[in-house]
Formats: C-alpha cells, structure tokens, sequence
C-alpha cells in the first residue's frame, strides 16, 4: 500500500533499500516508486541500514541519485531518462 502523501508528492524520489530490509520490506519500498519520476534500488546483501551495511555500494548510489534528481527536477517528465 502506497502512502497517500507518496501519490501527491511531485518530486523526483530515489528509494533504496536493503533485500533483507523488514521495515519496510523491499516491496513496499518498491511500490513507492511506481512513476517514471521514481527510481527504485534494491541492495544486496543488506538490511535497513544500507549506508552502514554496505558503504561501498550506498556511496556510489548515493551519488547518482543526486544526480538524477537534479537532472529530473530541470527535464518534464516526459523528457526525463530514467534507468
């Protein structure tokens, strides 16, 4: 179930989450990102805190969600790449 405040939110969104990750699960996490404005990551070998767990994976990721972010938030969305 996707929150209420996630369907109005206009805003580029990156989420990432860990496979073993129990709140929210993965799935949930992934509903979140059901327009083409939105990404979804999912990082193995991981649980919640995927920015403790796996630095050698969040660092890199982190840093191309912010670049995606600003690159979407200057592009319409039908113009927007998304990977």
């Amino acid at each position: 179930m996707v929150p209420r405040w996630a369907d109005s939110d206009r805003r580029p969104m990156v989420v990432m989450s860990g496979e073993h990750d129990s709140a929210p699960s993965p799935q949930t996490a992934r509903a979140l990102t059901n327009r083409p404005d939105r990404r979804f990551v999912l990082v193995e070998n991981s649980g919640h805190d995927v920015n403790l767990e796996r630095p050698d994976v969040f660092d890199p990721l982190l840093a191309d969600a912010i670049t995606w972010i600003r690159t979407s938030a200057t592009q319409p969305a039908d113009k927007q790449n998304v990977k």
